[in-house]
């Protein structure tokens, strides 16, 4: 398991271990919408695929045993060889209870960084409109950083599917230090299951 303060941070350490070892990464809230949208590329049950529509179209979250039902559907991949990362799972101790009693954990990484250096990587993160992949056009070699940008082949443009990469809305300054230094839902959150698993 990967821990981080802000998205920005997993982005950066699931690409680099994806392309350093061949290891896929995998976001939970990205497949939720392509379920949604009919788009994942993975079969689910109808009745599945019916409950996480009408949960989320209703703005709620779906629970705990539904996002288990993905990840087991997603490590069952033919193609995951080598391992997964999993982006937005756990955030909750139940989530990781659940996890636990069907898969092993071999390592936990809580990977801390300097919150300028987040907020700069922050600003320069660019999502693909049209698939939702990352990239990040920010490169950093400074105060023991060196972090090269991910950035597209061409400019603007996704490598995936051709679609038009852009900023966040909330990809600002003033957001970003709001996200780094409120104590969240999120955060106090992932401190517990951070500290759970320190303690096994």
């Amino acid at each position: 398991f990967f821990f981080f303060k802000q998205k920005t941070a997993y982005e950066i350490s699931a690409c680099l271990v994806g392309s350093e070892m061949c290891i896929r990464d995998r976001s939970t809230g990205d497949e939720l919408r392509k379920i949604v949208k009919g788009t994942s590329s993975f079969s689910y049950p109808k009745d599945l695929v019916d409950t996480i529509k009408e949960t989320m179209l209703a703005g709620k979250l779906v629970s705990d045993h539904i996002l288990l039902d993905i990840i087991r559907s997603q490590v069952q991949d033919p193609s995951i060889t080598k391992g997964v990362v999993f982006d937005g799972f756990p955030r909750t101790t139940n989530q990781l209870n659940l996890y636990k009693e069907h898969f092993p954990v071999h390592l936990v990484i809580n990977c801390l960084l300097k919150e300028d250096i987040l907020i700069e990587k922050l600003l320069g993160r660019r999502v693909c409109e049209n698939c939702s992949a990352n990239y990040n056009v920010c490169g950093i070699l400074r105060d023991g950083y060196d972090m090269e940008p991910l950035s597209s082949k061409k400019e603007g443009v996704c490598d995936k599917c051709g679609g038009k990469l852009v900023s966040r809305q909330d990809d600002t300054e003033a957001v970003s230090y709001t996200h780094l230094t409120l104590p969240t839902i999120y955060s106090v959150q992932i401190s517990v299951v951070a500290v759970s698993l320190k303690k096994k």
